[in-house]
């Protein structure tokens, strides 16, 4: 086999209230989305996930939350999430957010 390089260059941003910002940009991709990420320990919230819900809500895009991501998970997790948005079919996915907040101090 020959080598090859694939580069998927991937844009990271921050900030307070960046995924408003970017509504336009996470609206434009289509109608549905598959949204990956985990459930929160410790009193915490998902604070850019709720964001992210009030945007597609607004916008009119179906989507679908899967919070069962695990630190190193194995395959059959893989799987099971893989699975859960092939039945869904949506037309982009968004990955796992890292915003955390305690509740209480919103």
């Amino acid at each position: 086999m020959n080598s090859f390089k694939y580069s998927v260059p991937t844009p990271i941003y921050f900030g307070k209230g960046v995924v408003k910002e970017k509504a336009k940009m996470i609206t434009g991709y289509g109608k549905r989305a598959f949204i990956v990420t985990s459930k929160f320990q410790g009193g915490c919230k998902n604070l850019a996930l709720a964001d992210v819900e009030e945007i597609l809500n607004e916008a009119g895009i179906a989507f679908k939350v899967n919070d069962n991501v695990i630190e190193n998970p194995p395959t059959e997790s893989c799987v099971e999430i893989f699975l859960d948005a092939k039945a869904f079919q949506p037309d982009f996915l968004i990955e796992k957010f890292i915003l955390r907040e305690k509740r209480g101090h919103e």
